[in-house]
């Protein structure tokens, strides 16, 4: 399906090309990765790549790789608890969690619990 795991590790320097994903990894999920996914040379199947306002997360605790929107996401970490969809509402790209407390309003997509089926047409 995809050739990255949970937990795999993503050269943010190669990958990230826009300056506000840049700033994220800077400044608010230092430690994490994020990459872009337009960048070819990682597979992502066509029906979890992240449109704009959404990313695609991969974690420890998630069975596989799924798309959330931004808007639904708050990352928690020593320095912020700001919602992630506030801050860059435009945002998006690939976001690869280790350990990361993921809250939703929506119960069903928290992370460690399976996902929703979703068909997306591209």
């Amino acid at each position: 399906m995809s050739n990255f795991s949970p937990g795999t590790k993503v050269d943010v320097r190669h990958c990230v090309s826009d300056l506000n994903t840049r700033e994220i990894v800077e400044h608010w999920i230092s430690g994490y990765s994020i990459f872009d996914p337009s960048n070819k040379s990682i597979s992502i199947p066509s029906r979890l790549r992240p449109r704009i306002g959404e990313v695609l997360i991969v974690s420890e605790s998630s069975p596989r790789p799924f798309r959330k929107k931004l808007s639904d996401i708050r990352l928690h970490n020593p320095k912020t608890s700001k919602p992630f969809g506030d801050v860059y509402p435009r945002s998006s790209g690939a976001i690869l969690i280790e350990g990361a407390t993921i809250e939703s309003e929506e119960e069903d997509l928290q992370i460690g619990l399976e996902p929703p089926e979703e068909v997306f047409d591209d």
